[in-house]
């Protein structure tokens, strides 16, 4: 359940990217990746994030009313945009980033640490948007090539279509009505990727 909720609020407003922004994510990917393994520095690196898509502090967001999904509204439309620009590995670092977050710090945080740093876990819709985005992306590389070079380990493009897929096909089984379903077809790719990939390997 989330923390914030917009339930009578106001509609938030389209989140608009341009180049600036595609270049500033890049910087911010860099910080965080760089700062994986140290408290400090990844809170920092989270909030310098969170504040790149609009989050200011906790009070300005109740008094104004805000959209809580801002900051991933405008991770997801950078990385839609990348993509357009060729990216591709921007936008599987991403992807990185959105399952580093949801699935190994976001667990471990609790309203305090949302509310300082400005990041809970996308809506669904936007995390969809997240999710397909990073798997369209890697799917055109190399599954070989390095997506991350950390000194805990080495991340290949592999490794996070392999997530990117799983993670559609698992809100493809979602029940009916749920919010945030990728479309049929995205589901059918990363069905047949997943499919290739696994004949490549037996």
């Amino acid at each position: 359940m989330p923390l914030f909720s917009r339930r009578g609020g106001p509609e938030p407003e389209p989140v608009a990217v341009g180049p600036d922004d595609v270049r500033r994510l890049a910087a911010l990917l860099d910080q965080f990746e760089l700062a994986v393994g140290r408290d400090g520095a990844v809170r920092r690196a989270v909030a310098a994030i969170a504040h790149a898509g609009g989050f200011t502090t906790f009070l300005d967001l109740v008094m104004a009313q805000g959209d809580p999904d801002r900051p991933w509204k405008w991770l997801a439309a950078v990385a839609e945009r990348a993509a357009v620009e060729g990216e591709l590995v921007l936008v599987g670092r991403a992807y990185l980033f959105v399952d580093f977050w949801t699935g190994t710090l976001a667990p471990l945080l609790g309203p305090d640490d949302w509310m300082e740093l400005g990041l809970e876990r996308p809506e669904p819709a936007t995390g969809t948007r997240l999710v397909v985005a990073g798997f369209e992306a890697l799917r055109r590389l190399p599954g070989r090539d390095v997506l991350v070079d950390h000194p805990s380990g080495v991340i290949t493009v592999a490794t996070m279509t392999i997530s990117a897929a799983l993670r559609i096909v698992a809100l493809s089984d979602a029940a009916t009505g749920a919010e945030g379903l990728p479309a049929r077809t995205v589901v059918a790719d990363a069905r047949q990727w997943l499919d290739a990939f696994r004949g490549q390997t037996s």
